[in-house]
């Protein structure tokens, strides 16, 4: 129906298999693995219930990368009767090819007349989604996420989009953890850190360091293990690290709210 190769269809048959009848399923399509976690450890935030009922997936590493690469992790809930799946796409150039297969193996488990039980829901940095012509942030964001999701309604299929960090302006995931640094660790970020840009740039150095650089090591300097990293399962929920009631997250859990819970 959507791909002339199925060349994902054994890993969203194991996804879809969940032992038992699912009246409802939402899945939700984000870059990486990290943004897996991010958006399991929210909706854990949102919904407390949800707390112990994720199972990680398959990674789908046995099949064909000949089209685009396999989902690096995947994670499925099943909540209220209703299956939540969310999927790491390894880049957003993959959310919509990834959408297609899995719609394709749906169709296969669910039947076409009950695909419409099946809402689709894309989460996704404004930064540079499409690199052309120097455009990109949210503008670029907002119109391929529409541009999606247009064309999946005239399918007949439910689909929601949000652009991180607030659906309005540029950014990525890591602006959004920026803002749930605690109120008692932000001079790690305002004093050393940003002294260490002012450092850098005044010496010569040719780019400043990116923000994802800073939210790891800001990360792992306040992590009981150093070597955890941002993703780490015990940075997020280490509440002494993230605010995970910072007033930066409202959009995006609004979002989810209305389109996921």
């Amino acid at each position: 129906m959507f791909l002339r190769e199925q060349t994902l269809t054994a890993h969203f048959n194991w996804v879809w298999n969940c032992g038992g009848e699912i009246m409802e399923a939402v899945q939700i399509f984000v870059e990486g693995a990290g943004d897996v976690l991010f958006i399991m450890h929210l909706l854990m935030t949102i919904e407390p219930a949800l707390v112990g009922r994720w199972k990680k997936c398959p990674t789908g590493d046995e099949i064909d990368e000949t089209q685009f690469q396999p989902p690096k992790l995947t994670m499925k809930a099943i909540w209220r009767e209703r299956l939540l799946v969310i999927h790491s796409m390894n880049g957003v150039s993959n959310i919509f090819p990834m959408l297609e297969a899995a719609l394709t193996s749906l169709c296969v488990d669910v039947g076409e007349r009950d695909i419409h039980l099946v809402k689709n829901v894309f989460v996704v940095d404004a930064d540079n989604l499409i690199r052309r012509n120097g455009t990109g942030g949210i503008t670029a964001a907002k119109s391929k996420i529409a541009n999606e999701i247009n064309r999946c309604r005239a399918l007949g299929i439910d689909c929601a989009g949000f652009a991180m960090p607030n659906d309005k302006s540029d950014g990525t995931l890591e602006n959004l953890l920026e803002g749930m640094i605690p109120q008692s660790n932000r001079k790690v970020v305002d004093c050393c850190w940003r002294g260490f840009e002012v450092c850098t740039k005044a010496n010569g150095a040719k780019y400043s360091p990116p923000l994802k650089s800073m939210i790891d090591v800001y990360a792992k300097l306040f992590n009981h293990d150093a070597n955890q990293g941002i993703f780490a399962s015990c940075s997020f929920k280490d509440k002494t690290v993230w605010d995970w009631s910072a007033p930066i997250l409202d959009p995006l859990k609004k979002f989810l709210k209305a389109e996921v819970l």
